[in-house]
């Protein structure tokens, strides 16, 4: 299995090994922020590869994804985060602009990874 192909986004195309080198290192990463099994990442993220190694990568991370619509209003977005209890928000760069729009709105400990 480890030579079939795991995930095809446009012309890239992922065997499971290299699928799961990407999910682990971003597992890694979060858990070298901080992260704990429990804690929740805010997704705002464009599909796409990097949206689904983040989603799995929070997973082996023991966290717990909380991906967002993307055609959410402002407001509706900065409820969600709240609500979520987030302590981490994960943004492609094509929205971040939105997160640092809300930067007075949101928690001081949510950590923004770009």
């Amino acid at each position: 299995m480890a030579g079939k192909e795991a995930a095809i986004c446009s012309d890239v195309r992922l065997s499971w090994t290299e699928f799961g080198e990407r999910i682990n290192a971003v597992a890694n990463s979060l858990i070298s922020l901080g992260m704990k099994p429990g804690d929740r990442l805010v997704v705002l993220m464009s599909n796409g590869l990097p949206m689904l190694e983040t989603l799995m990568g929070v997973m082996a991370a023991g966290g717990v994804s909380v991906p967002i619509n993307l055609s959410v209003s402002q407001e509706g977005l900065c409820s969600m985060i709240q609500d979520a209890e987030a302590k981490f928000v994960v943004a492609t760069a094509d929205q971040f602009q939105r997160i640092d729009a809300l930067t007075q709105q949101l928690p001081d400990n949510l950590a923004t990874i770009r």
